[in-house]
């Protein structure tokens, strides 16, 4: 009886550590159940003229490391149902795990085709393996140009693993996990390669006021 007692207790504690420690990265735990909700009680068509945003977290340690304010992030509602009708391999399943990209990547680095936005690569996979990448439009300007205290994910979907390699080998790289246990089981699980020259991990290029509020003259796709 005891015994039972003190596993129990053991159970609760490791629960509580794991709660204390997802809430410290910054993500919003009720997401996945709060987009449940919303596909129960909508229809496809509703969804796809729904203004609103879910938010998938705030203050992201990993983030604030690279220079980003401790703002909101937003995933837009009628986005969400775009990306899952536009991109076969993107289920509902793996569109409620982007938090888990944003709380903990593995890489973060420069957009190929927004200057106004960063690509963040972690380990939430397609079932044939290939990672999801998001795009995360930083400071996004209203209708008038007027910058919004929020980050949008404006995109979530998986590229093949050569073009994966050629946004490595081009982009400029903002963090790699300082884990390189983590990060080198990553890349060679992928075949994927850091630049020669890129030799430290964690934060490496920190985002700057020019990046976040001068450069916004960006292509209208992710």
């Amino acid at each position: 009886m005891k015994e039972k007692y003190e596993n129990k207790l053991e159970r609760l504690a490791r629960l509580l550590k794991e709660y204390i420690f997802l809430s410290s990265l910054g993500g919003n735990l009720n997401f996945a159940k709060e987009v449940d909700e919303w596909l129960k009680n909508t229809t496809r068509k509703q969804r796809l003229r729904d203004n609103g945003r879910f938010r998938v977290g705030s203050v992201f340690r990993v983030l604030k490391l690279i220079g980003l304010k401790g703002l909101d992030v937003y995933f837009g509602k009628s986005k969400m149902q775009k990306i899952y009708d536009k991109h076969p391999e993107m289920n509902w399943g793996l569109l409620k795990d982007v938090p888990q990209i944003v709380e903990d990547p593995v890489i973060i680095l420069d957009s190929a085709t927004r200057n106004d936005s960063l690509v963040l690569l972690g380990n939430v996979y397609t079932k044939n393996g290939i990672p999801i990448m998001i795009a995360l439009l930083v400071d996004p300007k209203n209708k008038t140009g007027e910058i919004q205290d929020y980050n949008v994910i404006s995109s979530a979907y998986a590229k093949t693993i050569q073009k994966y390699q050629i946004m490595l080998s081009h982009s400029k790289i903002r963090y790699i996990d300082p884990n390189k246990n983590r990060t080198d089981a990553w890349l060679s699980k992928l075949g994927l390669q850091l630049p020669s020259q890129t030799t430290k991990y964690g934060s490496i290029n920190k985002i700057t006021n020019e990046f976040v509020n001068v450069k916004n003259h960006a292509p209208n796709h992710p």
